[in-house]
């Protein structure tokens, strides 16, 4: 399984309590919206201008590049504390593009930093207030046209990813600078062939859910023994027999009602959720979270954990990879050529 890869979701908007009425991204401009000035934070203004949600998405950017989101202040983001998320000055727009780098950083751990063909050290590198930014890049796409949904395209790595904090934060500016009476939904793509293979496998044999996660949120001195502190826990169940008896309506059933089914169980945010399966005697993990069963809708970037990707190669993939994901009359091009 590849390092690092891009995960397709939709980006839809509709009035709070109304989820069945989605929003006109073409037209934004027509809608009622309302900021009530003492919901609003300090450093969020209002946004301006707003025709089309690549409007408001571009504002979001540029708010962003200058100002870093604290997941941890956020008080329903208690799992994300010490996240941040900022916007790198690398990203370009068009009318309907808006693509480029984000920064996810993670901050609360003291190291020494040492400069290799120096050996120069400074033992105090990193404070605990530093945040370690790792570029990911993003793509939004919002199609021509009358329009109730557009396409996000995020990398992620096998331990960890910006959609949690990139949904949260784009949710607040929203509510913050354009109409708190709206709802952000950020759904993964899902796979059609995800139930029909439950149903026809002969036994589920494990169910594991994953997040991103630290040996030392369990004992302090685990920060000692291990000199990566990014790391992915997880929880795994197997039956007392051989099958633990999914009965597939009911999980399809929560999979299609619940906008966040298996990414948060019981307040607790995971990065993925899989149940393995036998059939005819051969093991298949199937991933509830993202679809992953279906792999034309994950494309895969590398092989290398850490991996910087050239920002040109990985646009002009993302492209290519956004007519499989929205359709093949989406004609885009990289705004990097």
């Amino acid at each position: 399984m590849s390092a690092l890869k891009l995960i397709p979701y939709t980006v839809q908007l509709h009035p709070t309590g109304k989820p069945d009425e989605m929003r006109d991204l073409s037209a934004l401009d027509e809608e009622d919206t309302e900021v009530q000035s003492e919901l609003t934070a300090p450093d969020i203004p209002q946004a301006t201008g707003v025709g089309t949600f690549t409007d408001l998405f571009r504002q979001f950017c540029e708010h962003y590049e200058s100002v870093l989101k604290d997941l941890g202040e956020d008080k329903n983001a208690e799992q994300l504390a010490n996240v941040t998320l900022a916007l790198s000055s690398q990203w370009k727009h068009d009318k309907n593009v808006v693509e480029g780098y984000l920064y996810l950083g993670k901050y609360g751990v003291r190291r020494a930093l040492t400069n290799v063909p120096t050996g120069q050290r400074d033992e105090d590198g990193r404070e605990f207030e530093d945040t370690m930014e790792k570029p990911l890049y993003f793509l939004m796409y919002t199609p021509p046209g009358e329009t109730n949904k557009a396409y996000l395209l995020l990398e992620r790595s096998r331990r960890y990813g910006a959609k949690g904090p990139f949904d949260i934060t784009l949710r607040e500016y929203v509510n913050e600078a354009y109409d708190d009476g709206a709802n952000v939904k950020v759904r993964p793509i899902k796979t059609d062939d995800i139930f029909p293979k439950l149903r026809d496998a002969d036994l589920a044999t494990r169910l594991r859910l994953e997040r991103d996660g630290s040996a030392s949120q369990l004992h302090s001195r685990f920060d000692d023994v291990f000199g990566e502190d990014s790391m992915q826990q997880a929880i795994e169940f197997r039956p007392d027999g051989e099958d633990l008896e999914v009965v597939v309506d009911e999980l399809e059933s929560w999979y299609n009602e619940s906008p966040n089914a298996f990414s948060t169980i019981d307040g607790v945010a995971y990065d993925n959720v899989k149940i393995t399966v036998e059939n005819n005697g051969s093991e298949e993990t199937i991933s509830l979270t993202k679809g992953e069963t279906q792999l034309l809708k994950n494309i895969e970037l590398s092989d290398q954990e850490g991996d910087i990707a050239d920002l040109k190669e990985i646009s002009f993939k993302a492209h290519s990879f956004l007519r499989t994901v929205a359709g093949s009359g989406v004609q885009t091009d990289s705004l990097f050529d």
